[in-house]
């Protein structure tokens, strides 16, 4: 009689294996690692209001079937794409909010040209990685009531924008794409999460901030074009003699002289030179929400 077949792991040991497999990557002290999750955030949340959990940890999932971007937009991935949030612990007085998602951008394209140098990756702010005028990342960063700052980053590693939402597709591209093959999770994540870590780390010096803002202005991919902003917050650059105090609007439109010394878009605009403290790239009626039309997540 031949011996049964051998038995095919549980699913439990699978996400267990290969969070191990990212930690050993990665050298973070918390990993996990989902096959299916509804979103990698909101888990993330979780386990940052774990006070005694080892901190930075990092959550990946092969699948989020309730992702999202800023504004409450949808998030589309090709299968297989790498999906994850990383959970720090933060002093939230001494680094300032608005920097710490460029930051988070520039690790992002950085790591990108160095796993793949042929690639010249920019950010539009404040923080989407694009290829060419096609987003290739998105990143949403969120802090915390109890100092956590949670880091969501999606990267079309896998698959190709021909199978994304008709929405959507002409707007997307993919490491596959771009490359002729998709760039497997342990590999990208071993550079990315050491940049993530130093790009936040340099948001609490005076002379590393300066240095990654102009890392970051060398990759900004909207300086000397016209912009319009949407449902903004804005404050007059000095100098600027038209806006007295700031400025809320429904949308603004100017030419963008990129970003300051805390990360905020420069735009020169017709009541002059405004930094944009909170606002969106994406017209309203164009926010992608998972159902047809309209266009790309903010």
């Amino acid at each position: 009689m031949s011996p049964p077949p051998p038995s095919k792991p549980s699913a439990a040991a699978r996400e267990a294996a290969e969070a191990v497999r990212l930690q050993e990557a990665t050298g973070l002290p918390t990993v996990e690692w989902h096959a299916v999750v509804g979103s990698t955030m909101d888990r993330a949340r979780e386990l940052a209001a774990m006070t005694m959990l080892p901190l930075p940890a990092l959550v990946v999932a092969g699948r989020q079937h309730a992702g999202r971007g800023r504004r409450a937009a949808a998030w589309w991935q090709p299968p297989g794409s790498l999906a994850m949030t990383l959970v720090l612990a933060v002093d939230q007085l001494k680094s300032p909010l608005p920097l710490w998602s460029p930051a988070c951008g520039l690790a992002v394209a950085e790591s990108l040209a160095q796993l793949q140098p042929e690639l010249t990756p920019q950010v539009r702010w404040p923080n989407d990685v694009e290829l060419h005028g096609r987003k290739l990342a998105g990143i949403l960063v969120e802090a915390t009531t109890n100092s956590r700052l949670l880091i969501g980053i999606g990267i079309n590693t896998h698959g190709s924008a021909a199978d994304a939402p008709a929405a959507i597709a002409d707007r997307l591209t993919t490491l596959a794409d771009a490359c002729g093959q998709p760039l497997a999770h342990d590999r990208l994540l071993a550079e990315l999460i050491p940049a993530l870590l130093g790009t936040i780390a340099a948001t609490g010096s005076t002379i590393d901030a300066a240095d990654l803002i102009e890392r970051y202005r060398q990759r900004c991919s909207l300086t000397g074009q016209r912009v319009t902003v949407y449902d903004l917050l804005a404050e007059p650059v000095a100098g600027s003699v038209s806006v007295a105090g700031p400025l809320r609007a429904a949308s603004l439109s100017g030419v963008c002289r990129g970003i300051d010394e805390t990360g905020r878009l420069v735009v020169e605009a017709a009541a002059g030179r405004l930094a944009i403290v909170a606002g969106s790239l994406t017209a309203p009626d164009q926010v992608w929400t998972g159902s047809a039309p309209p266009a790309e997540a903010d």
